[in-house]
């Protein structure tokens, strides 16, 4: 866990160079039935070119009764079209959630539409 979250952080610090917009996001999540949260949220993003984009993020949410602290590293790649009057996008990413008692890799697919209003 140790290597892979070094390499994150200089990956991020060196995005920080490149980037083209950076994210820097506090939450208090209110969880209706369970115990509320707090987040921060770290990101980077940079457009390749008018089609694709990636980006880079760090988020770490802790639990308020508890204190138990989760750690999410996360890359993505975002590629873009227009589609007559609306855009469409779909965003893929590899990330890896680190807990106290457990660690794992996930990946996500988002496909989206937009729209100026």
């Amino acid at each position: 866990m140790k290597k892979f979250a070094i390499s994150a952080i200089l990956a991020l610090a060196a995005g920080l160079s490149f980037a083209d917009s950076v994210t820097l996001e506090g939450q208090s999540i209110a969880n209706v039935g369970s115990t509320g949260q707090t987040a921060t949220v770290l990101g980077v993003k940079h457009d390749f070119n008018k089609t694709f984009a990636g980006d880079i993020a760090f988020a770490n949410q802790e639990t308020t009764s508890t204190d138990a602290l989760a750690t999410r590293l996360e890359a993505g790649v975002t590629g873009a079209a227009a589609v007559g009057p609306v855009g469409v996008y779909t965003r893929v990413a590899y990330g890896r959630k680190y807990t106290g008692s457990n660690d794992f890799g996930y990946y996500s697919v988002e496909p989206g539409v937009q729209a100026a209003l």
